[in-house]
C-alpha cells in the first residue's frame, strides 16, 4: 500500500506559530496522528506528493540545514518512504493558455504539441490523486489538489476554444486559473473573454463588448462544483455590454432585453435573459466521462464543443445587437464565417 503524502494543510496550518526560518511549521500532534498509520500498517510506505519534495534542503529554527526527509524525521514521522520516495516533478512550464499566435486574427497553431493527449503534461499532481478527487467530491471545496484539476480542465476548455476560432476572425484571452501572472492581462481582463475583432473598443483599448466565462444561479468557492454538475450553478458564456456603448441615448440593458424578445432563435439555441438584462449560454461537461476517461478529456469535451458551436450560432444574431448601438460600424463579411481559402485559379 502506498500513501501520497501532502505537507501544507495536513501536516501543519494557518492556526501554528511558526518556529522556524523556512516556509511553515510542521506540528508534532499532526505528525503524531500521521504516524498512526504505520503503527496499523507496518508495510505501507509513503510518497511524498506536496511542493515541498521541491525543497532538497530545509532550514530549521537553529539554522540547521537538512533534506527535506531527514527534516521530518526529525519532526517525529514515522514511517517509512518508497523507494520512489517523491512524485515526479512534471514540466509545469508548459502552457496553459492557447499560444500566442492565437489570441488575434492569425490562425491558431498548437505548437506542435497534440492539445488532446497534453492535459496530464500540465498537472502539479499525479493522475491517481486527480482521479480520486473526482471519486470523491466531498473533497472539491478543500485543498490545492482541486486547483490543479481545474487548471487542466480549464486548459482543455481554452485549447478547444482555440481550435473553434482558427480560422475566424475572433480575439481570444484565456486568463481563467492560467499561468499569465495572477489571472490578469495586460488589460485588466481576469476572465476568460472572447469577441469577434471588429466589435467596438474604448479609447483606453477595452473591448465595449464581449463575452466571457462565468456563473450564474448562485456562488462556488470552486469551478469544479459546478462543472460536475453537484449543485445548481451552472457555468456559462455571458455578454457583456459596456453601459455606455451607443452614448447616452441608448439605453443598453432595455436594448438587450427587447432583442431578446425579437429574436427566437436565440431561446431556440437556448441562450436566457436574466432578471439583470444580461444573455447567458450555459455550457456543460460531462462529468460521467470526465470521471472515467479523465486526463484524456475528448470525450467529456464533446458537449462543452457543441455547447461552443451554439455560441457562435448565437452570435451571428448578436452581431448585429452590438453592431446596431455603434453608429457608422461596418460588419465585416467574415465575421462569423469561417475565413475561407482564396478560391483557386480558373484554368
Amino acid at each position: 500500500m502506498i500513501v501520497f503524502l501532502d505537507i501544507d494543510g495536513v501536516l501543519n496550518s494557518n492556526e501554528d506559530p511558526g518556529d522556524f526560518t523556512c516556509y511553515c511549521v510542521i506540528d508534532p500532534k499532526k505528525v503524531a496522528r500521521l504516524n498512526r498509520i504505520p503503527a496499523a500498517l507496518p508495510d505501507v510506505r509513503f510518497v511524498l506528493s506536496s511542493s515541498w519534495r521541491e525543497e532538497y534542503r530545509i532550514i530549521d529554527e537553529a539554522g540547521y540545514d537538512f533534506d527535506i526527509l531527514t527534516f521530518l524525521r526529525r519532526r517525529g514521522f514515522r514511517g517509512t518512504f518508497h523507494k520512489d520516495w517523491r512524485t515526479p516533478s512534471l514540466d509545469i512550464t508548459v502552457p496553459r493558455d492557447p499560444p500566442a499566435g492565437a489570441f488575434f486574427c492569425a490562425p491558431a497553431t498548437t505548437g506542435g504539441a497534440n492539445p488532446i493527449t497534453s492535459e496530464e503534461s500540465k498537472m502539479n499532481y499525479p493522475k491517481e490523486m486527480h482521479t480520486f478527487l473526482l471519486q470523491n467530491t466531498a473533497l472539491i471545496e478543500q485543498g490545492s489538489l482541486t486547483d490543479d484539476v481545474e487548471a487542466t480542465i480549464f486548459a482543455g476548455i481554452h485549447e478547444r476554444i482555440t481550435q473553434k476560432l482558427e480560422r475566424r476572425l475572433w480575439e481570444l484571452r484565456c486568463n481563467i486559473l492560467s499561468t499569465n501572472g495572477g489571472g490578469h492581462d495586460k488589460k485588466g481582463y481576469g476572465d476568460t473573454v472572447l469577441c469577434p475583432v471588429h466589435w467596438p473598443k474604448r479609447k483606453d483599448g477595452k473591448r465595449q463588448a464581449y463575452y466571457y466565462i462565468g456563473e450564474f444561479g448562485g456562488f462556488n468557492e470552486r469551478w469544479l462544483s459546478s462543472l460536475l454538475g453537484l449543485n445548481q450553478i451552472q457555468p456559462c458564456f455571458t455578454l457583456y455590454v459596456d453601459g455606455r456603448l451607443g452614448g447616452p441615448k441608448v439605453n443598453v440593458k432595455e436594448r438587450v432585453q427587447d432583442f431578446y424578445v425579437q429574436t427566437p432563435a436565440l431561446q431556440e439555441l437556448g441562450v436566457i435573459c436574466t432578471d439583470e438584462k444580461e444573455l447567458r449560454l450555459p455550457f456543460s461537461l460531462d462529468a460521467t466521462k470526465l470521471t472515467e476517461t479523465y486526463p484524456d478529456l475528448r470525450k467529456p469535451m464533446l458537449v462543452f464543443e457543441k455547447g461552443f458551436d451554439k455560441l457562435l450560432k448565437a452570435n451571428e444574431h448578436i452581431d448585429a445587437l452590438i453592431t446596431g448601438m455603434v453608429p457608422g460600424s461596418a460588419r465585416p463579411t467574415q465575421v462569423d464565417d469561417a475565413v475561407k481559402e482564396p478560391a483557386a485559379a480558373k484554368k
